[in-house]
């Protein structure tokens, strides 16, 4: 960390995660800009590359904390000296929605041909001063555009029986999607459009308990997605079950 005023916490906390785990929070009053280094790194970059990153405040983490200004970091360079400062080309975020997971994506084009040492972030504390709280759920680099999983084939309930209270128990396979695969994610289609997550798995198969009628719905309408390692989802497969 690296800041001319008076620093913040940074911590790896669980207590909020973009996708499960943990996310690095940033949380203090800091009186003027602050870099955060984040990861060390030896990276071609083409014309191509794109770097993501997943981002919010955190007002609850920090009461009373306001918006905050991010900018990326891409050191293309390495420092002069050991314990020199790292030298910086720092790229603007544009302003989204408070206590909210958003994605910020940034082509690095203009540095096409050069390496990125490394990423850093810069967090200016609002006009006139006060708390910040802020959090980092996902940093990714690559090239071109992110692929998507295929469709997984052969969804298929292998077993059922009743759950009690009018409940069913499934047991649910399918086989593998092409492609690299992060994990699968299993949600419940509602009768009245929406969707409820019901769990994932890195695995081929995945048993649902505690399954009630929505309504008067004919039948259970549950869906089976592939998901990259970029978090990009791919088409359903998707079954019907019978009350």
């Amino acid at each position: 960390m690296d800041t001319p005023g008076r620093r913040p916490a940074v911590t790896l906390d669980f207590a909020d995660a973009w996708r499960g785990g943990s996310s690095l929070l940033v949380r203090g009053a800091p009186t003027a800009p602050t870099v955060v280094g984040l990861h060390a790194t030896r990276l071609p970059l083409s014309r191509s590359t794109v770097v993501e990153l997943v981002h919010r405040t955190d007002a609850e983490a920090e009461p009373g904390a306001g918006p905050v200004g991010v900018e990326l970091g891409v050191a293309v360079r390495e420092p002069a000296a050991p314990g020199e400062p790292v030298p910086y080309t720092w790229l603007a975020t544009s302003a989204g929605p408070r206590d909210s997971w958003r994605t910020a994506r940034f082509r690095l084009g203009a540095l096409a041909g050069r390496t990125a040492y490394g990423f850093a972030v810069r967090l200016t504390p609002p006009a006139g001063g006060g708390p910040v709280g802020w959090r980092l759920g996902a940093l990714a680099a690559y090239d071109g555009r992110p692929g998507r999983p295929q469709s997984p084939g052969g969804l298929a309930v292998d077993a059922w029986a009743p759950d009690g209270d009018r409940t069913v128990a499934l047991r649910l396979s399918w086989r593998r999607a092409p492609g690299p695969v992060r994990h699968y994610e299993l949600h419940r289609v509602l009768g009245d459009g929406g969707r409820r997550f019901l769990g994932g798995t890195c695995g081929t198969a995945f048993h649902v308990p505690g399954l009630a009628r929505d309504g008067q719905e004919p039948a259970a309408v549950l869906e089976v997605r592939a998901v990259g390692e970029l978090y990009t989802a791919g088409p359903p497969a998707r079954i019907r079950h019978p009350w």
